[in-house]
């Protein structure tokens, strides 16, 4: 195992993305890492799961998907979860989140490497 994979151990994402292949291979290089990973297809799922599982570590989200988008989902799972990291991921840069003022936001844009989402991962869940 690498240092990232020790890291990695029993920490739970929450990972939300409407488009079934992006969603499995997300998934899948989450869960070689080490990570313990919840899949949803859209935000009413995410939501319904978080009232159900063992609290995330991490929510790992779509931006633009059908009903809620990304930023509302995050919102919502903030305000009863606390502490709840995000990162958002898009495959339309243009449509990349302003931040608020106080916000710090995370963005991966599609299509992203392996590593790449990893190591974003490790320095958001660092913080």
């Amino acid at each position: 195992m690498t240092a990232v994979d020790d890291f990695a151990q029993g920490k739970r994402v929450l990972l939300v993305e409407d488009d079934p292949a992006i969603r499995t291979l997300t998934s899948q290089f989450l869960a070689m890492a080490g990570y313990v990973v919840v899949e949803a297809c859209d935000a009413d799922e995410a939501l319904a799961k978080a009232q159900v599982e063992t609290p995330f570590d991490l929510l790992l989200t779509d931006i633009i998907m059908p009903g809620l988008d990304g930023r509302s989902l995050a919102h919502a799972l903030a305000a009863e979860h606390p502490g709840l990291r995000t990162l958002y991921v898009t495959g339309y840069p243009e449509d990349a989140l302003t931040p608020d003022s106080d916000d710090e936001v995370d963005v991966l844009i599609k299509p992203f490497q392996r590593q790449a989402l990893i190591d974003k991962l490790h320095e958001i869940l660092s913080r």
